[in-house]
């Protein structure tokens, strides 16, 4: 399978095999601007949280960073340990099925990396579900201590996670994503777009960090399980966090079967 990469997706990922027309593919894509970002208008989103706090907000563009431009879902768990608050699109519409290539990809903000961490990728609905909480069917990314970042995947509950070997520092600016190709292969790929207001930004060119293979059982790919997107953030340090932002959700699915069915 190629890994290359082209404006920083992977060249697969730019038309899937065999998709000639529009309702080949569906596209699910939220900049979370207006309503889906608000907490008493979530809309496409279904929240979920212990002791509320700030919860779920909206983070408009700033002048002072202009790398937060547009609109942002900005994740805030109560000031306890432990407390959480998870969002999850209404509608498990994604899976990892043979035939049906699929890729996913977001953008997170964390100006603290001390007190919060978080998961995002696509799940079956779970909360709860930092530090092997999952009960399902999941795959994407988590990030709990000190910066660390990994790729999970689930299926049953079971749980595999594999650190990337990227630290996210105070402020930075991460692009995550996944590309299944339809086969027998999970590639993840993360690009560090660096720190908010920083004069020196990454390139954010997407690199692989590492694969999953459905035919290994020891790797529990989610296969033949309806997911869908998730985000949670979690308090691990026990008392008042910052907020971690998500500026856009982009997931994509072929529907019209690699074999032309």
């Amino acid at each position: 399978m190629s890994t290359e990469l082209n404006f920083g997706v992977p060249i697969h990922c730019e038309g899937f095999s065999n998709a000639v027309a529009p309702r080949d593919v569906f596209c699910f894509f939220d900049d979370f601007l207006g309503v889906s970002s608000d907490a008493a208008e979530l809309g496409k989103w279904k929240e979920t949280t212990t002791n509320e706090a700030t919860g779920v907000s909206g983070l408009d563009g700033t002048d002072t960073y202009p790398e937060l431009s547009g609109g942002w879902m900005s994740l805030t768990p109560e000031a306890t340990d432990s407390e959480y608050v998870n969002v999850a699109l209404n509608g498990e519409a994604f899976h990892v099925e043979q035939g049906y290539p699929l890729y996913f990809e977001t953008k997170v903000y964390d100006p603290d990396i001390t007190d919060t961490g978080w998961w995002v990728g696509l799940c079956n609905s779970d909360t709860e579900i930092i530090n092997g909480g999952i009960t399902d069917a999941a795959v994407g990314f988590e990030c709990t201590e000190a910066g660390a970042l990994s790729f999970v995947t689930d299926l049953g509950g079971t749980e595999k996670t594999e650190v990337t070997g990227d630290t996210i520092a105070n402020g930075a600016i991460w692009k995550l994503a996944f590309y299944y190709d339809g086969d027998d292969t999970i590639t993840f790929y993360t690009a560090d777009c660096g720190i908010a207001g920083s004069a020196t930004a990454q390139t954010g060119n997407l690199v692989v960090v590492g694969t999953r293979t459905l035919s290994t059982t020891a790797d529990y790919c989610p296969e033949d399980n309806m997911m869908t997107p998730t985000i949670e953030v979690k308090n691990i340090g026990g008392s008042a966090c910052d907020a971690v932002s998500f500026d856009y959700i982009l997931c994509v699915q072929q529907r019209r079967h690699l074999s032309g069915g």
